[in-house]
This record gives C-alpha cells, sequence and structure tokens, in this order.
C-alpha cells in the first residue's frame, strides 16, 4: 500500500511580513521547505511527495529548492488553488489507486518521524487521524463583541497540527462533497468529521511542530533546529 504526502507551499504567508513566500526564507542554512521535504525524503514508509506551490513559483521551487538534494520522492509539483482546500483538492485529484494521504503544512519543518510513524499507524487503524497537542492555557469562547460565552473545559480541548492522514478514497470523497456545503472547513479533518460523519482519533505529536508565521515563529524555529533532534 502507497503511502502519499501532500505538502502544501501555496500561500501568501501575509503575517511574516516577508518579501518573499515565507517557504522560501532560510532557516539553519536553507529554506524552510527544504528541512520540511527532507523530513519525508528520508522516512522508508513514505513513497510519494506531491509538493503543491503557486504557478508562478514552481519554476522557483525546481531550480532553488529541489536541487539541494536528492528529492527522488518528489513525483508531481501540483498548482496551488485560491484557498487551501482547493490546493488540497488539486493534490488529490493527482492521486491514483489506494492507499493513505498524509496531508501537511510546508512551513511546518519540525515535526518528528516517531510522530508521523504513530500517525500512520493509527490512520491504518481507523482510516483518519491527526497529529496534535492539549492546550496549555485556558481558551475562552467570546462573541463578535469579545464577550465571553463561556469556558470549555480545558483537558478536553487539544491544538490540532499537521501531518493528518487518512485513508485515500474517504478524503477524496469529503472533498467532492464539499461543493455542495456552504460552510467554512478549518482543517481537513473537519470535512470528514461533518460531511462523511467519520470518526477522526487524536495522535499526541509535539509541541515543537510549530507552524512558522510570523517572524517570532522564524526565530523560535531557529532555535529548535540548533537545539533538538528530529527523533
Amino acid at each position: 500500500m502507497e503511502i502519499n504526502v501532500v505538502i502544501l507551499a501555496a500561500g501568501m504567508g501575509k503575517r511574516m511580513q516577508h518579501h518573499e513566500n515565507k517557504q522560501f526564507i532560510q532557516l539553519a542554512g536553507y529554506p524552510i521547505l527544504y528541512h520540511t521535504l527532507m523530513i519525508f525524503q528520508k522516512m522508508k514508509a513514505i513513497h510519494n511527495i506531491l509538493l503543491v506551490v503557486r504557478e508562478d513559483e514552481m519554476s522557483y521551487v525546481e531550480k532553488n529548492i529541489l536541487t539541494l538534494n536528492d528529492f527522488s520522492k518528489v513525483i508531481k509539483m501540483v498548482k496551488g488553488g485560491k484557498e487551501r482546500v482547493d490546493s488540497v483538492y488539486n493534490a488529490l485529484r493527482s492521486i491514483k489507486g489506494e492507499g493513505l494521504v498524509l496531508i501537511h503544512d510546508g512551513a511546518r519543518p519540525f515535526v518528528k518521524e516517531k510522530d508521523i510513524l504513530r500517525l500512520i499507524q493509527m490512520t491504518l487503524e481507523c482510516n483518519a487521524a491527526v497529529l496534535g497537542v492539549p492546550v496549555k492555557d485556558t481558551i475562552k469562547s467570546v462573541d463578535t463583541n469579545h464577550r465571553v460565552i463561556k469556558t470549555p473545559d480545558r483537558s478536553l480541548l487539544w491544538a490540532v497540527q499537521t501531518p493528518q492522514a487518512f485513508e485515500l478514497n474517504l478524503i477524496k470523497q469529503a472533498y467532492e462533497r464539499r461543493h455542495a456545503h456552504s460552510m467554512d472547513f478549518w482543517d481537513d479533518a473537519m470535512l470528514v468529521e461533518e460531511l462523511m460523519n467519520h470518526e477522526v482519533k487524536m495522535v499526541e505529536g509535539s509541541y515543537d511542530n510549530i507552524k512558522i508565521t510570523t517572524p517570532s515563529d522564524l526565530a523560535y524555529g531557529e532555535w529548535i533546529a540548533k537545539n533538538l533532534t528530529n527523533t
């Protein structure tokens, strides 16, 4: 059974306040996207990588990212869509056959191999699973006027990360059904939860699996790169 990884690198990254796509910013001597790709390139369990990028950046990625190492598992670059869900759907339509697919943010370069392997195992058992970590802070639910509505039980709350992993046909069907719905979907798992009425399991990951979104994230990412290992 093949395990494919979809890596999303088509976002604009406006919160980074940088002149280039945040995935191309240097982190510990290499572009952020390079680090993310290397994680999956080195894993024996992963067979193929589909890299989703903006159409006008495909040439840049090919010349300046993929030439930095032997990224033999990158079988295709897929054109990104208007929104994240469109980008994922474009990639899913490019995958044939059966198996599992992992959907991962290109700006998360510190996901650990051991967590990915546990995620894959859980997905083999239940067809849908996501990485996440228990929240550390108390969370308040507020209305549009910033009035506190309620305080959820923190012991039941998790911050969701990527990869999110699915049986291929399950997530494909979920994405095909979204066209008939006007609701917003915050992540891939939500489509499976809402449109397929399918259980999604949570797999505990690492707090170091940050998404580099702001300049402060980049500074913290430099610290992680220098002090921690991907094990």
